[in-house]
């Protein structure tokens, strides 16, 4: 995986991605909190993206975070995968919503990534999905 693909979005599916943003003006939250929370969240969107080696004790972290091998279950091309694994922080989301694979389960190095090469973004990228 490549960092800078976390940002392949259209402009439509950002403002839908950050509106839960919208409740930090709601709630009365300081705007240096939200400032810390949008930056937290950035750099995971980045991070999970990272082509980071995998190292064991990241297994222990991701009981709790979503790293680079968790977060790449979702980039294969097979359809049983990519609807799996779509934690942005927090793992136990995946477990709570039944999107969970274990990463030990899903070897790489026998998957390929990405769309269909016959699918085209345009249409997608236009309406935002």
């Amino acid at each position: 995986m490549y960092w800078l693909k976390g940002n392949k979005n259209s402009l439509i599916a950002k403002i839908i991605a950050k509106s839960d943003f919208i409740a930090f003006p709601i709630l009365a939250i300081p705007l240096d909190i939200t400032f810390i929370c949008v930056l937290v969240y950035s750099f995971f969107t980045f991070f999970v993206h990272s082509n980071i080696q995998w190292l064991p004790w990241m297994r222990t972290v991701e009981w709790i975070l979503v790293t680079p091998r968790y977060h790449l279950v979702h980039h294969s091309a097979d359809i049983q995968y990519q609807h799996k694994n779509l934690g942005d922080i927090f793992t136990f989301c995946d477990r709570i919503f039944g999107t969970y694979i274990d990463p030990e389960t899903f070897d790489p190095s026998h998957e390929q990534f990405g769309l269909d090469e016959d699918e085209s973004l345009t249409p997608r990228m236009i309406i935002g999905l």
